[in-house]
């Protein structure tokens, strides 16, 4: 099976899995999985969680602030986590290479800290 496909299959899987969550914590797990297994990814880490999730949290954006923040590369900045600046930030979005080069590559440190943190709180 080729990587491509075996990424969509886990998209598929998650995106169930999402609808069924028992919990915001798991909603919000969901939604991350959703977002590291999509091939085509158009938006940063936020932009992309946004397509997916399907929690009732009013704010869940306070939770990837707070994920964000454990994250020992944290910029400082909510906006901007990605260390760089709001300039490569930009740079990145207006090249669309969100997610490639030494950029791409933080962002996905960053993502999958952030389920492995998730992963950890759910498992206490």
């Amino acid at each position: 099976m080729t990587q491509t496909l075996k990424s969509l299959l886990r998209g598929i899987l998650w995106a169930w899995r999402s609808r069924f969550a028992k919990s915001e914590k798991e909603a919000l797990l969901a939604a991350l999985y959703r977002v590291k297994f999509t091939t085509f990814k158009r938006y940063g880490i936020c932009g992309e969680f946004n397509r997916y999730y399907h929690g009732k949290a009013a704010e869940p954006g306070k939770e990837l602030k707070r994920l964000f923040a454990l994250w020992p590369k944290f910029s400082g900045c909510a906006v901007y986590p990605v260390p760089g600046s709001g300039v490569a930030y930009c740079r990145a979005a207006g090249t669309r290479r969100m997610w490639s080069g030494e950029y791409g590559d933080l962002r996905k440190e960053l993502l999958n800290f952030m389920i492995e943190q998730l992963e950890k709180e759910l498992a206490e």
